[in-house]
């Protein structure tokens, strides 16, 4: 008994070993049954999820007109849905073989409820395909096909849920009993439960792993379904986004391909063209809306660019359905190359410019009527002035005459103040003529080098005899910094200082002084800074006189004019000469104490050993030996006008020089085959022939190509000086005459012959 027992125990704990092996085996088989008959399922409900968002994005595609190619994916994404569906519903095999088990029957209305949903959204999706765009299909099917959408997923994720769950559970029940068994045998069979809990734990490990890889994949899908809806819903946004902006830009984009002729346009393109949107269009129907007169330029420009591989930029005009004409900006360039190496798609984009062209238009057609204007004010000037200067020439001539005459007294008065009212009308002439030519844009400063001390020299001679009219002293001082030799317009840098000194002169009180102070304010290089100050002891000026004192046609106030005269310009003139000359103008004074008038201009620096010719004063030594040279020459005057004649004539014959007269071009030719000359005094507006073509006349013939022609005109604008050199005259003599200037300029060309 004693060995019967223990073998017992033995046969009885094999027996129970063996029954618990078989036992557990056959639990663990069926909790890996449920996890094998359970993932086709969840597989199957997964595959439906990511076949309805594949649907979702390919029908979204299509509708905001990326593609029409793509509509077969999305039916075939809806059906593919319904399959998995009906595998669900009563078990299925699809061609790969692997089988689908249908569901419980507890679960038949949920299955049946989300292909209700599928018929829903396959019948929505092909409404919304007639529509022409998403905008268009309007806010209530966005939101019933959204519903649908949201209703889909809600279910199917509540369907898998709910099988996930039951497979879980079951899987949790057998796994309970097995534990439970073990419990129960756990004494009996220690060693065989123990060699079955290890056998059997790998299994379970590996079941856990295969769950645990099923649920990793779901949240993979899952997330990717996510990503696929934020890029789908992006990817509408933004072709709403470039449908406002080319609408807003007036741009619209466009591609053809060469080989089949199709084309596809934006809606704004169609907008452009004014016509109606339409999914596929041609170059053909695009050249039926360009204007006729652009058409054969567009045609060439185009080909030409595709033939050589280029980029094409073209600008042309569209005629609308209702008449009108619309300017277009076009840019296009190849996108895509065949194997061949040929252009295969153009791509590109075109914009309505029509307000930028009638702006163009507008601000051509201002130009040229600015430029005319400019043109008309020029000839007024050039011919007021030569209207002008004509009689003075004739009043200050007379004059300078009449006082070299036996006057007595009371005459020499009356002609000294005749003459100098003259000169003081062609002062303002002057002033109004070079204010005309500021503010027309015609005034230029040349660029010459010239002696500092000469203009202030020349400057200081001008203004003397005023100055001792009224016993007003003149002091000059100039820095040792100041460069000697200059480069700039000496002319006008005189006409400041002239002007400045006159208005000194002129409001100071008898006895008194004035000082002209030059220094140098900076010096970069061969730039030089100059600055000057005219100040005087004169009536001064408060500083409402001061602000408006640089003012066109403006003094201190009403009773200027009236005591010292002039018209206000001078001081403008002044402003608008230093500016062009890169400086400024500015006044310090106090009221009954004097003023002092600086300003500033920007000239060239010349070395000290730079040499030039400066011009000879005109001092009456220089005047002297001038007429000495001349004495016994013989010249020939062109002058049309008879007082011109009479004064020239007088003028040279009292100095010795014979005088032959022509009253036109053609009568000074003539003269000239008669008689031999000395030089030509040439006006330039006469009737029959000009003085241009007379010199040009003159010029052709060889024995008179080296004859001194001095043109002696009205005209004395800088453009009319150019034009009497360009025809061969050697120099310029402008009228009213400067009886001194003219006998040294003649001394400088003619030359008495023996």
């Amino acid at each position: 008994m004693k060995l019967k027992k223990p073998w017992v125990i033995a046969l009885l704990s094999f027996s129970f070993g063996l029954v618990f092996f078989f036992m557990t085996v056959f639990l663990f088989q069926l909790g890996e049954n449920v996890v094998e008959r359970h993932a086709p399922q969840v597989d199957a409900i997964m595959e439906m999820k990511v076949e309805i968002s594949h649907a979702h994005i390919w029908l979204e595609e299509v509708i905001s007109g990326d593609s029409d190619e793509n509509i077969q994916f999305v039916w075939e994404h809806i059906a593919q849905a319904k399959w998995y569906n009906k595998a669900l519903l009563s078990g299925a095999k699809d061609k790969d073989g692997n089988v689908y088990l249908a569901l419980d029957k507890k679960y038949t209305s949920d299955v049946l409820q989300i292909y209700t949903d599928l018929q829903r959204m396959n019948v929505l999706a092909k409404k919304r395909l007639q529509q022409q765009s998403i905008s268009q299909a309007g806010s209530n099917a966005d939101q019933l096909f959204d519903t649908i959408i949201r209703e889909l997923s809600s279910n199917i994720n509540a369907l898998e849920d709910s099988v996930l769950l039951e497979m879980k559970v079951e899987n949790k029940q057998f796994h309970a009993l097995g534990y439970l068994i073990i419990l129960f045998t756990f004494l009996a069979v220690f060693a065989v439960a123990i060699i079955m809990f290890f056998l059997e734990k790998g299994k379970i490990q590996r079941i856990q792993l295969e769950i645990n890889s099923k649920q990793n994949l779901k949240n993979q899908r899952d997330l990717l379904i996510k990503d696929a809806e934020i890029k789908s819903t992006e990817l509408i946004n933004s072709n709403r986004s470039l449908k406002y902006a080319q609408r807003l830009a007036r741009i619209g984009n466009w591609d053809r391909n060469l080989e089949t002729g199709v084309a596809h346009w934006s809606e704004e393109v169609f907008a452009i063209f004014g016509q109606r949107y339409q999914q596929e269009t041609s170059f053909e129907i695009a050249l039926d809306f360009i204007h006729p007169d652009d058409k054969s330029r567009v045609i060439k420009e185009v080909q030409e660019s595709i033939e050589a591989g280029k980029a094409c930029e073209v600008e042309y005009r569209v005629l609308h359905p209702n008449g009108e004409i619309r300017y277009i900006h076009s840019f296009a360039e190849i996108t895509e190359w065949a194997k061949n190496n040929t252009p295969l798609k153009l791509t590109g984009v075109l914009q309505d410019i029509t307000e930028r062209k009638q702006f163009e238009i507008e601000l051509a057609k201002s130009k040229e009527q600015a430029e005319l204007a400019t043109i008309i004010k020029s000839n007024f000037l050039a011919n007021m002035s030569h209207e002008i200067r004509t009689p003075m020439n004739g009043i200050m001539g007379m004059t300078h005459l009449a006082l070299k005459t036996n006057l007595n007294s009371q005459q020499r008065n009356f002609i000294q103040k005749a003459h100098q009212s003259a000169e003081n009308l062609l002062g303002i002439i002057n002033d109004i003529l070079d204010y005309s030519k500021i503010e027309s844009g015609k005034l230029e400063l040349e660029s010459v080098a010239f002696k500092l001390s000469d203009v202030i020299s020349n400057a200081m001679n001008l203004v003397k005899f005023k100055a001792e009219e009224s016993s007003i002293e003149l002091n000059v001082k100039m820095e040792q910094t100041v460069p000697k030799k200059l480069k700039g317009d000496p002319l006008r840098l005189s006409q400041i200082l002239i002007n400045l000194i006159s208005n000194a002169i002129k409001f100071s009180h008898s006895g008194g002084s004035i000082s002209i102070s030059i220094s140098t304010k900076q010096l970069m290089g061969d730039d030089v800074d100059l600055h000057f100050c005219v100040s005087d002891s004169g009536i001064g000026m408060s500083q409402e006189q001061m602000d408006k004192l640089f003012h066109s046609f403006s003094q201190a106030d009403a009773s200027t004019t009236r005591q010292f005269g002039g018209t206000g310009l001078g001081l403008s003139i002044s402003k608008q000469l230093a500016e062009m000359m890169n400086g400024e103008i500015w006044v310090n004074s106090t009221e009954n104490e004097g003023s002092a008038f600086h300003f500033t201009v920007q000239l060239k620096k010349l070395s000290d050993e730079y040499d030039f010719e400066a011009e000879k004063p005109l001092d009456k030594t220089n005047v002297d030996n001038a007429i000495n040279s001349l004495h016994g020459s013989q010249v020939l005057l062109v002058e049309d006008n008879d007082i011109n004649q009479e004064l020239v004539c007088e003028l040279l014959n009292s100095s010795g020089i014979t005088v032959l007269i022509a009253n036109n071009g053609v009568e000074a030719l003539e003269m000239l085959q008669q008689n031999d000359v000395d030089g030509v005094l040439m006006d330039c507006q006469m009737p029959v022939m000009d003085g241009y073509d007379a010199t040009t006349k003159i010029r052709a013939q060889d024995k008179y190509k080296n004859l001194p022609v001095i043109a002696m005109t009205a005209n004395a604008m800088k453009q009319d000086v150019e034009k009497v050199l360009a025809v061969g005259m050697n120099d310029h003599i402008a009228k009213p005459i400067d009886p001194d200037l003219v006998f040294i300029t003649m001394a400088k060309w003619i030359k008495p012959s023996l």
